[in-house]
């Protein structure tokens, strides 16, 4: 069984999407949430309304309490209940209602998960060095811990033989029957440990390692989605918030002083769940509703229809695809796309001209929980190559969800290759004429670079047109092509 442990999320939409398209592409079997899906960023809704679609099970953080008002909002500084407040007014009742609804501890026989500590969940203590995991390590039996909220990975080992604590340096791990692991998984919305890119843990059961994940997302689209909604000075507010620049300490940093009685704040609400139960709920009301549906099918006679559509839902293929070049020496061409769809009944992957009479490619999605992936051939490079990626999409009134360009980038190393998935990713965010969004970066590749991969990737419903792809080799006064 593999399990992707995700946190601190805070509305940052082009963080949760990159780590979604991740996780999608390393086959986890169930994603837990340990909170804080809200606060801070700018698209509340749409990170909560994804988060309920694709994430197994959800832990309440303690903006998520705020926001559902279980948590006194004076607990927090000034900055991060202004956008508390914002949050409030930017999401229905029914939205409130899930986030009210939200337990605080996850619990299975292998690990269990809180948002902050495990000793007091609802009070929300931080946990900073070894000393600080004392009271969960008491409080609790099973082999692994999984926090979040200070978005700052960790990791600390407890020896049943010597119970002494001891705080190593993150890196993956493998699982050992006499010890104890407390793991903190980071943040996928607001990384604060000098790393701008997200975080997030997956576990394998069936080879027992544990994997910290980083992944880049697009940095300037958030501030720029940041700075677009109706609140004055928002973006000057959470400034200080960005990995790039944040030089504060951890303890400096932190936005909300946890109460200081030992009872939590929190009423009303969950204490824990165990998976399984939720596991067994989960495959009570699945079997219920196959029964029903199998039952209502038959009475028309289309199980055969079920049947071929179980076995056909993955389609890949290729499409001819020459992309219109701007005439630098630098232009590579693109004559085909390698396509991934996960669902060919409810997607779509074709080339036409476009109005400019230059070759398009039109994908079209019904359902949004559906991936799309194209890809190129894979390009060599030369030691510290320079390139420029571009493309325009068009997106349909209807269009929910997200489309970006990514770089995959393949390393020579002394075991072999590895590759780099989603290198880089970069989301449309430049205004074009007639409503057309480009997105566009340059970048330099690592020395021990052998190969690149340009992709499109996506998880939408609706149409999206995209023209003037492009990936450019830049030349300098040193190394120019020929």
């Amino acid at each position: 069984m593999r399990f992707a442990f995700v946190s601190d999320i805070h509305a940052n939409l082009q963080a949760w999407n990159a780590v979604l398209v991740d996780i999608r592409s390393n086959n986890i079997d169930h994603i837990i949430c340990l909170g804080d899906i809200v606060g801070y960023g700018p698209n509340p809704a749409e990170v909560l309304k994804s988060i309920h679609s694709n994430v197994d099970h959800i832990l309440l953080g303690n903006h998520d309490a705020a926001v559902c008002e279980k948590m006194d909002s004076t607990l927090f500084n000034d900055h991060a209940r202004e956008m508390i407040d914002w949050t409030i007014s930017n999401l229905n009742k029914n939205a409130i209602d899930f986030l009210a609804d939200l337990p605080l501890v996850l619990k299975s026989s292998l690990f269990r998960c809180t948002h902050g500590e495990f000793s007091t969940p609802g009070a929300y203590n931080y946990i900073f060095s070894a000393e600080d995991t004392l009271a969960s390590l008491q409080d609790t039996k099973e082999p692994l811990l999984f926090v979040g909220h200070t978005h700052e990975p960790a990791l600390y080992i407890l020896d049943n033989t010597t119970h002494a604590v001891e705080e190593f340096a993150v890196t993956d791990i493998k699982i050992r029957e006499n010890e104890r692991y407390l793991i903190n998984i980071g943040s996928v919305g607001q990384p604060r440990d000098n790393d701008a890119r997200a975080s997030y843990c997956m576990l394998d059961t069936k080879t027992k390692t544990i994997q910290w994940r980083r992944i880049p997302f697009d940095i300037d689209a958030y501030w720029q989605a940041l700075g677009n909604i109706n609140m004055p000075n928002a973006r000057e507010h959470m400034q200080w918030k960005d990995p790039r620049q944040n030089t504060e300490s951890l303890r400096e940093a932190m936005d909300f002083s946890p109460p200081t009685e030992k009872t939590a704040p929190i009423q009303n609400t969950v204490e824990s769940v165990s998976i399984h139960d939720l596991q067994k709920k989960a495959k009570h009301w699945k079997q219920l509703t196959i029964t029903i549906l199998l039952t209502a099918m038959l009475s028309v006679g289309i199980i055969t229809t079920l049947v071929l559509h179980s076995r056909l839902k993955a389609k890949t293929f290729t499409i001819e695809h020459h992309s219109t070049q701007t005439g630098d020496a630098g232009g590579i061409n693109i004559p085909e796309w390698h396509v991934h769809l996960t669902n060919k009944h409810r997607q779509t992957a074709e080339n036409t001209d476009s109005s400019l009479n230059a070759s398009a490619l039109i994908l079209t999605s019904i359902a949004q929980e559906d991936s799309i992936r194209l890809s190129t051939h894979s390009i060599k490079v030369r030691k510290n190559d320079k390139f420029r990626i571009t493309a325009e999409f068009l997106k349909s009134p209807d269009f929910r969800g997200y489309i970006a360009l990514s770089i995959d980038l393949t390393k020579t190393e002394k075991q072999g290759t590895s590759v780099l998935k989603k290198y880089i990713t970069k989301e449309p965010s430049i205004k074009r004429k007639n409503g057309w969004m480009q997105a566009k970066h340059t970048f330099k590749t690592p020395s021990d670079t052998s190969s690149i991969t340009l992709n499109i990737c996506g998880q939408f419903s609706g149409k999206v047109k995209i023209r003037e792809i492009g990936i450019h080799r830049i030349a300098d006064h040193r190394h120019r092509l020929r």
